[in-house]
């Protein structure tokens, strides 16, 4: 049977441009969230934003009797990261988001974790002429290498999104993180195929899926769905239903 876990990061307060979006919870609250839902037994956490306390985290757990499917590490939220965390050409700020992957790491394996998930959308670019690619593709490979050698043990898997907050990202698309797993060549490292990402990039989920599975690496699965035209985190199937379709008959396969 398959395996169902929510982010608790999109639960309690969340905010746009423009507004703020419910009342803000602990994460206890969260975990006491998610144990009302049915089909729900495990959750994904932000780290470091949301905890720091292994021992706390392991007995809200044990008290809500849910799972922690993995360990979300945030390497966007720092105020220096705005022009990019591990491709900044700052080679202080690079070491404090690889610094943030391996502890995070320390985190999840404290905390039972199975593997950590990252998202580098603080790094890619906006206009012509405003990065040297070349270089930040070497820091990429540097900064995930590093991050990935460091306690093979815990899976690192890196999610790909073709913008936002920069205006594209250096990792847009299914193909791309492999071409950049392909020359780390840690054979922990995986993908983390985000549904939604994959529509609004305009790939072919389900063909996405079938590249990740015949590749020398693990993936892991977030569920969503938008219009196409922006990461609007939708109900599943909502808008992409064939598509949607497609994509879970494969999973099965």
């Amino acid at each position: 049977m398959p395996k169902f876990s929510l982010i608790t990061g999109f639960l309690g307060q969340t905010k746009d441009r423009f507004h703020v979006y419910n009342q803000p919870l602990t994460l206890a609250e969260k975990l006491a969230f998610v144990a009302e839902i049915d089909g729900y037994t495990g959750v994904e956490i932000v780290y470091p934003y949301e905890t720091t306390e292994p021992d706390k985290i392991r007995k809200l757990l044990a008290d809500y009797d849910l799972e922690l499917a993995a360990l979300n590490i945030n390497i966007k939220g720092e105020p220096e990261f705005v022009g990019g965390s591990i491709t900044s050409p700052k080679k202080e700020v690079r070491q404090k988001a690889i610094q943030f992957l391996k502890d995070g790491k320390d985190f999840a394996q404290a905390v039972g974790a199975p593997h950590v998930t990252c998202c580098p959308l603080a790094d890619g670019f906006e206009f012509p002429f405003q990065t040297d690619y070349q270089a930040a593709w070497t820091r990429l490979v540097d900064a995930f290498g590093e991050a990935a050698s460091y306690k093979q043990e815990i899976p690192l898997f890196i999610e790909y999104k073709p913008k936002e907050t920069r205006g594209r990202s250096f990792l847009n698309r299914a193909a791309d993180t492999l071409v950049l797993l392909n020359q780390i060549k840690v054979p922990t490292l995986g993908v983390t195929l985000d549904y939604g990402h994959s529509v609004y990039a305009g790939e072919s989920p389900a063909e996405a899926l079938c590249m990740l599975e015949d590749s020398d690496y693990d993936y892991y699965i977030h569920i969503n769905d938008n219009d196409r035209t922006w990461d609007w985190d939708f109900f599943c199937g909502s808008h992409t239903f064939l598509d949607y379709v497609e994509f879970l008959y494969y999973l099965k396969k």
